[in-house]
């Protein structure tokens, strides 16, 4: 699909604003040339090419209006990010289906609202959900930007900086005693553009992505983003957690894009390594986050310190009443305005077949097929509009639950639920760092099985660990089919991580340090993480919450606000039984089975000889060896190995269906008369339950079926079946006591 784009754009006009019409036969041939040259550079095979070619001659392939308010340089940087992945320059994603479409990629909406109003220097405020193209919505028109600077000489300060420095150095290599040490020093960079993220990942997803935008980055620079100290960079990305010195190395008169955490841009600014007097414009990125000044005071303090004028660009995924105090009265833009620019769901992308390029995550589409890219770069996602965008191009359902779940009880509940739900990937949030650490080695214990992979992420981890988790975390080893994060909040924004189809949350979200609270923006970004686009699977967010500390009525109230304002509705959801989690063991050991046998036949042959060769020293040649005790002996062998892959230590023991506390017993009662239309009263059933002896009971819920459930300590589960069923006026009146394996469907209450 990217190769559509790029010969849609050769076959135009070559002029900044790219008609419609289709060139003479002098022009084709010319752009006959360029696109061969291009496609040598992308390096596409050959049958393609000669694709490309037969489509171009055959005049089916028009430019996108969407793509014609681009200048020329940023269309052919669009077509090397999509058609170009991070681990090979000559890796391209072009289908033959994919040709056959008469239309080419679009911008996608808050691309195409923001690109005119960015390019032109105006304040402007993205508001659009998670993974529907934020990051180009700020990028492209800033990258337009530098382009206009460079054709009206804006930039001829940095050209005299380069010649001040140039005689300095050379008066210093003569040997000029005269020149104080302070002359010497480089001057500090003054970039025109500051882009400011509250996070070291993102801060690096968004410059990379800038870099391959920006129209004059060096070319000489490496990958991992080193330069030598001749060739300063264009973009240059700063975040905490590695020496300032590395990155006051890379800055320099040349730099005039900046990417940064507040924290080391505000260090860089102090010890003269950066320089704002030249910024045009700044970019908050996840504004709802950055304009916390108490959490982010450098942001304020950067911001009280500007003293020329400057573009301002806000990008959120959430409006709080923080921002909106923000654009009201420092911005000055209003709901409705022209620089107030709104994206409600991810339904309005492609509202009409439409499709487009974002940038949130790390798996690029191309017309429904998921092909991975390096762990070093971002989700590039190209729609294509027509045929194949209709079928195919739907937003991953993602379904929100809830679970009752006391502490101690989570850790096992969170390897039930990866057992029986089979994630690809999984993250868990959990409150504290301490958390983490402990969290993750529990469930490495339980899940110790060699297809499941646990990580750890929180703030306190230099840069180096948390980059080696990451890259860790979205690698494709066929051995490992699910993958789990355990994480602070670190890991809620910013990060675009790959095919999310399990989030967790280890109690309901809440305002910092505020009991009894909630924070539905924390829950949204949190969530967020799961069915992103380019997710070829329903994901799952599931908030496990404790009802002993009164975390039902705070559920209750995020429940509310997530239906009447954001449509979503988080319902109950039964835990999974031990005979379950027991039968997805049996099942996801079968699969790895099968998957290992299909793809190493002679080592399960030689395995298979020697089991054979075991049968016959046991005496399985003898007449006295009954084909049953053979088959027994087989058997035992298999389960013997079937139990050794599953990573259990032992059978998934009885505990509460309820809230998983393994000291608790789950009791259904139901009579004879119940129904569903007519269902047992709670209250009745506390009275009939304490006359046989229960004590005080849990919390009564009550089933479809007109039966109810409860929970008692394992020792009084065991005397009150007992005592219903020496009760005889109890069993004639057909009344029963079971602790079920699994449980009924509650009604939802």
């Amino acid at each position: 699909m990217a190769s559509l784009l790029a010969l849609s754009i050769l076959c135009t006009q070559p002029n900044s604003h790219h008609s419609l019409a289709w060139p003479s036969s002098s022009q084709r041939a010319h752009n006959h040339r360029r696109l061969t040259s291009f496609l040598s550079v992308a390096s596409e095979t050959e049958s393609i090419q000669r694709l490309l070619i037969q489509q171009q001659n055959q005049n089916r392939i028009s430019l996108d209006p969407s793509l014609d308010q681009l200048p020329e340089p940023l269309i052919e940087a669009l077509i090397k990010f999509t058609t170009t992945s991070s681990s090979s320059a000559s890796s391209t994603y072009v289908t033959t289906e994919s040709l056959e479409s008469t239309k080419t990629p679009k911008l996608l909406p808050i691309q195409q609202k923001s690109y005119t109003i960015i390019s032109k220097g105006g304040d402007a405020v993205l508001f659009s959900p998670t993974g529907t193209g934020k990051s180009l919505g700020f990028i492209l028109p800033l990258a337009a930007r530098i382009i206009e600077w460079q054709q009206d000489g804006s930039f001829l300060y940095r050209k005299e900086a380069q010649k001040q420095r140039f005689i300095r150095q050379s008066r210093n290599n003569n040997g000029n005693d005269s020149i104080s040490s302070s002359s010497s020093r480089v001057d500090a960079a003054t970039p025109s553009i500051l882009i400011i993220e509250p996070s070291r990942e993102l801060a690096r997803q968004v410059g990379k992505v800038f870099e391959k935008f920006h129209p004059t980055t060096s070319s000489t620079t490496g990958a991992k983003g080193s330069s030598s100290s001749s060739s300063k960079r264009q973009v240059v990305t700063v975040y905490g957690g590695v020496p300032m010195t590395r990155h006051a190395a890379l800055l320099g008169s040349k730099t005039n894009v900046v990417v940064g955490t507040p924290g080391r841009i505000r260090e860089l600014i102090r010890e003269n390594y950066l320089s704002t007097k030249h910024i045009r414009s700044i970019v908050l990125d996840e504004a709802d986050n950055l304009l916390n000044f108490g959490d982010n005071p450098e942001v304020e303090w950067l911001l009280d310190g500007m003293t020329n004028d400057y573009q301002l660009i806000l990008a959120s995924a959430t409006i709080n009443t923080r921002v909106e105090k923000f654009v009201s009265e420092v911005m000055e833009l209003e709901v409705g305005e022209e620089g107030y620019l709104v994206v409600h769901g991810k339904e309005d992308m492609y509202n009409d077949h439409g499709g487009g390029v974002t940038i949130d995550g790390d798996d690029t589409t191309i017309d429904g097929k998921i092909e991975q890219t390096s762990d070093d770069d971002m989700e590039r996602q190209v729609e294509s509009s027509g045929k194949h965008a209709s079928n195919q191009r739907e937003t991953p359902t993602v379904r929100h639950w809830s679970m009752p779940s006391s502490p101690a009880s989570r850790v096992t509940l969170t390897s039930d639920l990866i057992i029986t739900l089979t994630p690809r990937r999984g993250i868990v949030f959990v409150p504290t760092k301490a958390e983490v650490e402990s969290v993750a080695q529990e469930l490495s214990e339980k899940l110790s099985a060699n297809d499941v992979s646990v990580h750890i992420l929180h703030g306190d981890m230099a840069q180096q660990a948390r980059s080696r988790t990451i890259s860790a975390f979205r690698d494709d080893s066929a051995r490992i089919t699910t993958r789990i994060l355990i994480a602070t909040d670190v890991a809620a924004r910013g990060l675009d991580l790959p095919a999310i189809d399990l989030v967790l949350q280890y109690g309901v979200p809440r305002k910092t340090g505020k009991d009894g609270t909630y924070d539905s923006e924390l829950y949204i970004h949190r969530t967020g993480r799961a069915g992103r686009f380019g997710n070829t699977r329903s994901a799952d967010a599931i908030v496990l919450y404790d009802r002993t500390q009164g975390e039902t009525t705070t559920l209750n109230k995020l429940e509310k606000e997530m239906k009447d304002l954001h449509s979503i509705e988080i319902m109950p959801r039964q835990l999974p039984s031990p005979c379950e989690v027991m039968d997805a063991s049996y099942e996801r050991v079968m699969r790895l089975c099968t998957d290992f046998g299909t793809g190493t036949p002679s080592l399960v042959c030689y395995f298979a000889g020697k089991l054979s060769d075991e049968i016959k020293a046991n005496g399985g040649e003898t007449t006295t060896a009954s084909s049953s005790d053979k088959e027994m002996f087989i058997i035992h062998r298999l389960a013997t190995a079937m139990a050794s892959l599953s990573g259990l230590d032992d059978i998934v023991p009885p505990r509460s269906l309820l809230t998983a506390d393994p000291g608790d017993r789950t009791i259904r009662v139901w009579s004879d008369l119940c129904d569903a239309n007519n269902p047992l009263s709670p209250s009745d059933i506390t009275k009939l339950v304490k006359s046989l002896g229960s004590g005080k009971l849990g919390r009564i819920s009550t089933c479809e079926d007109g039966s109810v459930v409860f929970d008692l300590c394992s020792r009084k589960a065991e005397l009150l079946l007992e005592s219903a069923a020496n009760d005889t006026n109890l069993v004639e009146s057909g009344w029963h006591f079971e602790i079920p394996f699994t449980l009924p469907t509650l009604t939802l209450t």
